[in-house]
């Protein structure tokens, strides 16, 4: 196929789909670095144990409380304190 029957329009497309990837990609190098980022904080770490309770919580009967949370990020892990676990019955 000679360069005159190809489409004009191919090359725009594999353009736009380069910066289509491109952008998506920086979004979430972006996304995890901020994950990192904010689980490093103390404001981080109680969202995500809120999180994680609201989710756990109605799958026990009963309720569940954590006193404190050590120092830890997304990847090194943490450390519960006081953990209440309190039966319905």
């Amino acid at each position: 196929m000679t360069r005159e029957d190809k489409p004009a329009g191919g090359r725009w497309i594999r353009t736009i789909f380069l910066w289509l990837v491109v952008a998506a990609s920086l979004g979430l190098a972006a996304g995890v670095a901020g994950a990192v980022w904010i689980s490093h904080t103390a404001a981080g770490r109680e969202a995500a144990l809120d999180w994680v309770l609201n989710r756990v919580r109605p799958a026990i009967n009963g309720s569940i409380t954590v006193g404190s949370m050590g120092p830890g990020g997304l990847f090194g892990g943490t450390t519960l304190h006081d953990i209440r676990l309190t039966d319905a019955a």
